[in-house]
């Protein structure tokens, strides 16, 4: 499967625990710079460092997205609650 079909599965509305996504973007950043690495050191094999750059920078963003969404989630939540750290 390559990103881009992985990306629009992900898109398509199956339904995927939270931190299993985060987990899915962590482990395509460390692959990705994998890639990367490995292009510098055999660019005749690894010759698409463009897209994996493209492929971390969307993974990055997902991952930021999330830890946003999960630090507002928790303000909100003590906001409601009354709890206070």
């Amino acid at each position: 499967m390559d990103a881009d079909a992985g990306l629009r599965l992900r898109r398509s509305g199956a339904a995927r625990q939270p931190f299993a996504e985060l987990d899915h973007q962590e482990r395509t950043v460390r692959l990705a710079g994998a890639y990367l690495w490995l292009s510098r050191r055999f660019p005749e094999a690894f010759d698409d460092a463009d897209r994996m750059r493209q492929v971390r920078a969307q993974a990055n963003e997902a991952i930021e997205r999330h830890l946003q969404e999960t630090a507002t989630k928790r303000v909100a939540k003590r906001v409601t609650t009354g709890h206070r750290d």
